[in-house]
């Protein structure tokens, strides 16, 4: 949806080749050079992003910043500093467990 409202681009990066069709290892219209934000639900340790990262760069685009909703694991942010990735989560697991124990007392 991000994408669509923003008339930008969609990638999808998958963890590995597919045996069948084209055998993209990303799907969607890109090109060298080319920014790319990484949009993850949920982070908890960083390892996967580190990998989609790696993906994204060797197919020639520039990765700095993944925005995702909930971070799991403070130790994401250190994980991916260690590849030039800044971490943006819009909560942290801290301040989610807050807001259920607020809805519960109500």
């Amino acid at each position: 949806l991000m994408a669509f409202f923003l008339e930008r681009p969609l990638l999808m990066c998958r963890k590995e080749v597919k045996t069948h069709g084209q055998k993209n290892i990303l799907e969607g219209l890109h090109q060298k050079g080319q920014l790319c934000l990484l949009i993850e639900d949920v982070v908890s340790t960083g390892d996967s992003i580190v990998q989609a990262v790696r993906i994204l760069r060797q197919e020639g685009l520039e990765v700095h910043h993944c925005l995702c909703l909930v971070c799991r694991d403070p130790k994401a942010h250190q994980t991916l500093a260690a590849e030039n990735i800044q971490l943006h989560p819009l909560l942290r697991l801290e301040e989610l467990m807050h807001v259920r124990q607020a809805i519960e007392a109500v």
